[in-house]
């Protein structure tokens, strides 16, 4: 199944061809061996589990290991300690904050070690990566940093025997990839889609961080070479492979999806380093554009700000009807919670949490320092933090953790229009409807901060 980003789900009819074809480019990308231990933890219906879990732990074969419940992945990770393991991007960015979050539980001592053996390893692992020498000194101190930080915080998140760390399904900040190459996580970046399977990857041990990587190799026996071309704004065109079938009692909407003799459009603006390297931009359809006529990348910028140990999740806002930027912040409750309490901010609620000025001034910082690599069109000019968190049974998210953003910008229309109405705050009133059948009503009082402007006082 697609992940339902834009609509619902669309079951992908794929065939046994299908899934030989994708083994291969895989195991050409990435070096796997038989009996390579695997966590299996995104759902099983999502495409890339299908490849990279299903397919791949019948075909090499891998043993499979799936985590008690989802809130026990975590400690499920650190006692199998997997050697293989593919996430998308919210996951890898879960592991990254919780590291963020106990160094900043950490004293003063503790905190500056953490530092500079980050700091050594980035000056190591990351410097190869971008083929460069590393420092004469940081190669010679690395065994002692990695002996004193680095193994231990691999240790922490059930790393210490990761040889193959893959994310897939959606962009993520390359800081992120850096943060894991600095601890000794060898993560990098496969990129594709349900219906054509996957197209690029990060390879060997040196890639660009910039981009999703170069074209995978097919093998003849089972799919040929993917073509592919560039078409009307930046879409990525592909034809060729062992591509799907059609969308399952969908048939309209596979018709929809081809062009000019057989192209499939993705749907994903892209572009093409000098290196022959893909460099994934924005969804075609989320590309925004302002009243202005300045069009900006919504998830460029959220996944910058996600790296953020603060912020959990984040949606742009700014179309046609608005003439800048703004924001809409998730905090995450475990982190915030836990500044808040060191700082001794009082708050009883994850509503009342996420008002409080402290916050807003936290999250305002946060956005500031993304900001500062924005073109000045492209830059959030206010946002507001949500008042709950986002929750994937109320269709606020997908399964996989991504945006319903069509049914957010609905759901909370009263705080956007708030926000480019120049209001400093306003009372939100959101009927939820559960999975399971309930019903029920949510009442909150949202703030609406600038960004540019006077720091934010408790009394605000």
């Amino acid at each position: 199944y697609t992940s339902g980003t834009t609509g619902k789900p669309k079951g992908v009819i794929t065939t046994h061809r299908y899934y030989f074809d994708n083994f291969i480019r895989a195991s050409k990308a990435v070096d796997i061996s038989p009996g390579t231990e695997y966590l299996s933890y995104v759902p099983t219906a999502w495409a890339t589990e299908q490849m990279l879990g299903v397919g791949m732990g019948l075909l090499l074969p891998m043993v499979i290991n799936f985590p008690e419940k989802p809130e026990e992945v975590l400690n499920n990770i650190r006692e199998l300690a997997v050697e293989y393991m593919s996430f998308g991007p919210r996951q890898w960015e879960s592991l990254a904050a919780s590291v963020q979050a106990k160094m900043l539980d950490a004293g003063p001592l503790r905190k500056k070690i953490y530092e500079w053996g980050v700091k050594i390893g980035w000056d190591v692992n990351v410097s190869r990566m971008d083929g460069k020498t590393p420092p004469l000194l940081s190669k010679l101190l690395y065994p002692l940093a990695d002996k004193l930080v680095l193994h231990h915080l691999r240790d922490n998140l059930g790393l210490t025997r990761a040889k193959v760390a893959i994310s897939g399904g959606a962009s993520m900040a390359p800081d992120v990839f850096r943060f894991f190459h600095a601890m000794g996580v060898p993560l990098r970046n496969m990129y594709g889609a349900s219906e054509f399977g996957l197209f690029t990857a990060h390879q060997g041990d040196v890639f660009n961080l910039e981009t999703v990587g170069h074209w995978m190799q097919a093998d003849p026996r089972y799919g040929q070479p993917i073509e592919w071309r560039i078409g009307p704004g930046s879409e990525l065109q592909v034809k060729g492979g062992s591509g799907f079938s059609g969308y399952y009692k969908r048939e309209e909407k596979s018709a929809e999806k081809f062009v000019d003799d057989g192209w499939f459009c993705t749907g994903d603006a892209v572009n093409m380093t000098d290196s022959g390297e893909l460099v994934f931009l924005e969804r075609v359809d989320d590309m925004r554009e302002l009243s202005t006529g300045h069009n900006y990348p919504p998830q460029f910028i959220e996944t910058r700000l996600r790296f953020s140990p603060f912020i959990k999740d984040v949606m742009m806002v700014g179309d046609k009807t608005h003439p800048y930027v703004s924001a809409l912040i998730n905090i995450d409750p475990e982190v915030v919670g836990r500044w808040a309490e060191e700082r001794k901010v009082a708050y009883s609620t994850f509503p009342d949490l996420s008002q409080k000025a402290e916050i807003r001034e936290l999250i305002r910082e946060e956005i500031q320092k993304v900001n500062e690599f924005l073109a000045p069109e492209s830059r959030v000019k206010r946002f507001a933090n949500f008042p709950k968190e986002l929750d994937p049974d109320e269709g606020e998210l997908t399964r996989t953790r991504k945006l319903r953003r069509e049914f957010l910008e609905d759901r909370y229309n009263m705080i956007i229009e708030a926000i480019y109405s120049d209001a400093s705050a306003v009372d939100c009133d959101i009927a939820i409807a559960y999975q399971d059948g309930r019903k029920g009503n949510f009442s909150a009082h949202v703030e609406i901060t600038d960004i540019e402007g006077s720091e934010i006082s408790a009394a605000a």
